[in-house]
């Protein structure tokens, strides 16, 4: 373990605490560090913004049991989904003068967009990608993430034993009544 990172069951936050859980509500340990990200991010009206509060969360494979779903969820103000970035895609909102986003990265993305073209090509009516569609997942690997129903965070399942660990990315920034819009697109920065 390196001097910036710690082991927790909860990451606080002016928003509310980060948790992992698994399908009975047991806490799942995971490994915090500091994420080294120190770029500062420009928004559109010209203000510049940047916040020591963003975070590498590591749950280890360890931990872990293949066939439990497990979440990573803020238990706080609500969220809503953010922008994406390939592979990469949050959940951001703001509450309580704060912006805060999570962030998750999905190995399995192309595998998921191609059963959904297929699919979509075969079928008279087109689909929309939601979380519930109904994928094959017998050629998935490492883990499955998906984005849960009320936007509080990311369900994941471990697929194999090629990870050693999961991660995920959260910052949040203090914000105020007429900015939460560049704050929330700061904090997405920073997690995509």
């Amino acid at each position: 373990m390196t001097h910036n990172q710690r082991i927790a069951c909860s990451l606080s936050s002016p928003c509310g605490c980060i948790t992992v859980r698994d399908d009975h509500g047991s806490y799942i340990p995971f490994d915090v560090r500091s994420s080294g990200f120190e770029t500062a991010f420009e928004a559109d009206s010209g203000r510049v913004y940047n916040t020591p509060d963003k975070y590498i969360i590591a749950v280890p494979a360890c931990r872990l049991r293949k066939g439990t779903v497990y979440r990573i969820a803020l238990e706080g103000i609500s969220l809503s989904v953010g922008c994406t970035d390939e592979c990469n895609e949050c959940v951001v909102g703001s509450g309580k003068g704060c912006s805060i986003a999570i962030g998750g990265s999905d190995p399995n993305e192309q595998e998921k967009y191609s059963q959904f073209i297929a699919r979509r090509s075969s079928d008279a009516f087109p689909y929309t990608i939601t979380a519930d569609f109904d994928y094959d997942r017998s050629g998935f690997v490492r883990y499955d993430l998906r984005i849960l129903p009320d936007c509080s965070g990311f369900r994941f399942e471990l697929m194999d034993d090629s990870c050693e660990e999961i991660v995920f990315l959260a910052a949040w920034l203090e914000t105020c009544a007429g900015i939460e819009g560049d704050t929330e697109d700061a904090v997405q920065f920073w997690v995509l």
